[in-house]
Parts: structure tokens; C-alpha cells; sequence
């Protein structure tokens, strides 16, 4: 098994022809910053490594619309990063609307255009992240952490006798 396997399973099970899946994974693979693994074995990659690589493999299959559910888990700092990297990259520059499920508010407060915060499952804030997470006082209160930055301001605030406002980074 080769990485190159991996992202090309799916367009392959599309039928596609194999010039377009060629094409696809050497796109996707680019996108993604592991145009030098295709020849390696996934298993021995390091936990950020296979999550671009699953990435990869959905983007071969060419979304409009990524959705991905905690995909920093259990990442290293520096894993997280290159996969948020990556995400910011193709929301920009490639134009996927990448959709995030995760509890890392820190990083969801940096690279996120839009933040919606879940309360027994119904949106109990939705809009800016500086303007959600900057909600301190009621994130507490539906059990959601609030980035340390946020929780800085609201000290802060709260010392100078000030109300709080956080305007995010």
C-alpha cells in the first residue's frame, strides 16, 4: 500500500479513467504538501502526515464542500498546525468551503471565518469568532471553553471595572 493507493481509491471506484485519476491525485497530493510521499507507506506517517493524506483523498474526489469532524484529534502541535494550514490553504486559494466540527477554540478562533456554538445540540451562537467566543461568561455556562486570549480580555475588563468586549484576533 502507497499513499498514492490511498487518494486514488476513490476516483478509482468512480470508474474514471486512469489519466484523470493520475491527474487527481498528483492535484490533490500538491494541495495537500505530500507531492514527495506518493511512493510511501501510509503506516509509517506521522499522525498529521495520514490526516493530509485522508484530506487528499476526499479532495480526489473533488468536493465543493469538505466537512470534517475533529480532524486535528489527537494531533501533535505541529500536526495541527500543517493540517489547519492546509485547510486555510484550500479554503483560500482553492475555494472549498471547509465546514470544522472541533473543540480546539484556540485554533477554530484563528482560522475561522464564521463560529457557531452548540448547546445540547441546537446553535446557541453563531457569527464571528471574536464575537462568539468573546460570549466568555455563557460558553462557560454550556460547558465550551473559551480561547485563553478571550479570557484574557474579559480579566482584564473586569480589573479596570470595564465591560467586556472581545473583538478576536
Amino acid at each position: 500500500m502507497r499513499v498514492e493507493d490511498e487518494v486514488a481509491f476513490g476516483p478509482e471506484n468512480l470508474g474514471l479513467p486512469r489519466g484523470e485519476i493520475a491527474e487527481r491525485v498528483e492535484w490533490a497530493l500538491a494541495a495537500v504538501g505530500l507531492a514527495d510521499y506518493r511512493d510511501r507507506n501510509p503506516s509509517f506517517l506521522s499522525g498529521g502526515e495520514k490526516q493530509r493524506v485522508t484530506i487528499a483523498a476526499t479532495l480526489a474526489m473533488q468536493p465543493r464542500v469538505l466537512a470534517l469532524d475533529e480532524p486535528t484529534a489527537n494531533l501533535d502541535p505541529r500536526g495541527k498546525a500543517a493540517v489547519f494550514a492546509t485547510l486555510l490553504h484550500l479554503a483560500r486559494e482553492r475555494g472549498i468551503a471547509v465546514l470544522i466540527a472541533t473543540q480546539d477554540v484556540e485554533r477554530a478562533n484563528r482560522y475561522a471565518q464564521r463560529a457557531l456554538a452548540l448547546r445540547d445540540g441546537v446553535i446557541a451562537a453563531d457569527g464571528p469568532p471574536g464575537e462568539v467566543f468573546g460570549r466568555v461568561d455563557e460558553m462557560r455556562a454550556w460547558g465550551i471553553g473559551a480561547p485563553q486570549i478571550a479570557e484574557l480580555a474579559r480579566a482584564l475588563s473586569a480589573k479596570r471595572g470595564r465591560p467586556h468586549r472581545f473583538a478576536g484576533p
